[in-house]
């Protein structure tokens, strides 16, 4: 497959997941300690400048776009996503929280060109060059957007071993399908588990004083709702059970599968008294660096 052919395979999934990751993710708070982290990396550095500007890319429905906007009253944010139905949700979260320095366009991060050189303050993403065929691409785009001096941060997942949810859920996937999982993980969340590539691009880009540090974040679930949203998340777990459910059309592979995952969650301690999942300590490395005055 070529990289424009998983690019847009890649929108094609997004724009069909939007709806869910955006509620589970984003506005339950599913992944905790991770937004304030940017916040607390750049307001230090931007509150009470004038004129800021920053570019959040890969924003989904505006995170950590929205943390920022709430934080840096002075500054003016752009949420940026290639799928286009993140963008009504994100602009109905703005709204919600009251927030009018920020908004919303539909953007390829590795074609920035609608963005001048040095036009921003910052350049922010989160969870989102793993999704990126060309990230190195992407990487260079943000460098020269950013004004001198700007500020670059990101996450990326670790590998499978240090994000134990992760684990759990592509393990539940390869119990059905092992091909079907393996190719899955290859080129999707934990595919910078490793983040030489991702530093060594942010450097080829011209940033400096690179930096790459531990971030551990929690996924929480409510009760009744984290077997629904897993299956409507871009995980391989829905077509691995749609796939053996047709081989096994008198079991209930979907029930059995979510026992399956329920223990699991008991074993490892996950399963709250009243029935929430909270999966702490799966890492992600938190990439910062600035562009050269």
């Amino acid at each position: 497959m070529s990289k424009e052919e998983m690019k847009h395979k890649m929108e094609e999934t997004w724009e069909g997941f939007a709806a869910a990751y955006s509620e589970w993710v984003i506005e339950h708070h599913a992944v905790q300690g991770l937004y304030s982290t940017f916040a607390s990396h750049l307001v230090p550095a931007l509150q009470g400048k004038e004129g800021v500007r920053i570019l959040d890319v890969a924003s989904a429905s505006g995170e950590p776009a929205l943390t920022l906007a709430a934080a840096l009253p002075q500054a003016q944010l752009l949420s940026t996503d290639l799928a286009h139905a993140f963008l009504e949700l994100g602009k109905a979260r703005a709204a919600s929280a009251g927030l009018t320095n920020v908004s919303f366009e539909t953007a390829d991060a590795e074609d920035l060109h609608r963005y001048g050189d040095a036009s921003f303050d910052a350049v922010t993403c989160s969870l989102g060059l793993m999704f990126m065929p060309s990230f190195e691409v992407a990487i260079r785009e943000f460098a020269r957007v950013l004004k001198p001096g700007g500020l670059f941060a990101a996450t990326v997942w670790q590998s499978e071993d240090k994000a134990p949810f992760f684990q759990v859920t592509m393990g539940l996937a390869a119990a059905y399908d092992p091909e079907l999982a393996r190719t899955a993980a290859a080129s999707t969340a934990t595919r910078f588990g490793d983040p030489a590539p991702v530093l060594a691009a942010v450097g080829d880009a011209g940033l400096e004083g690179v930096e790459c540090r531990e971030l551990p974040v929690a996924f929480t679930m409510k009760a009744e709702q984290y077997w629904e949203e897993l299956l409507g998340m871009p995980l391989p777990i829905k077509p691995a059970l749609t796939k053996a459910q047709a081989a096994r059309p008198r079991e209930d592979v979907f029930k059995e599968a979510h026992n399956k995952l329920k223990q699991e969650f008991m074993q490892r301690g996950w399963l709250k008294d009243n029935g929430d999942v909270l999966s702490p300590n799966n890492l992600t490395w938190f990439i910062t660096a600035r562009k050269p005055e």
